[in-house]
């Protein structure tokens, strides 16, 4: 199974995760990585490398991030190039792509057209309404 890393500044990811529940009760081999203001970007790295070595069961790992150029999406990077890890970050991480990641994890084993499910599943619930 793909293992997924939800990293986000603040309580954001924690929040996410809580609020997926509601759609989805299948919340296995995900860890969360809140950056709170508390935590050095040395400490992050060193968490980051761990939550990617604990949740990879050989398939890989997703890792979902709010902001592209951020601490989260920047750090699991370097951790991915600097351990040649299997890891795929997917950006701009909203609750239509952590439902979307819930309902199609056990389904879909493979890396990339996961990653490019959630990130339909994302933008498709982008919109004005009016």
């Amino acid at each position: 199974m793909v293992g997924v890393i939800i990293a986000t500044h603040g309580q954001f990811a924690e929040g996410l995760v809580d609020t997926a529940k509601m759609f989805a009760d299948n919340i296995s081999n995900i860890k969360v990585l809140p950056l709170n203001t508390s935590t050095s970007l040395d400490d992050y790295f060193d968490e980051t490398m761990e939550a990617i070595e604990e949740v990879d069961e050989g398939d890989g790992v997703i890792a979902l991030v709010d902001i592209l150029g951020g601490t989260p999406s920047t750090t699991l990077f370097r951790a991915k190039n600097k351990f040649h890890k299997n890891v795929k970050i997917v950006t701009g991480l909203n609750l239509p792509m952590m439902v979307a990641l819930l309902t199609e994890l056990e389904e879909n084993t493979n890396m990339d057209d996961l990653a490019k499910s959630l990130v339909e599943a994302g933008t498709l619930h982008i919109s004005i309404m009016e």
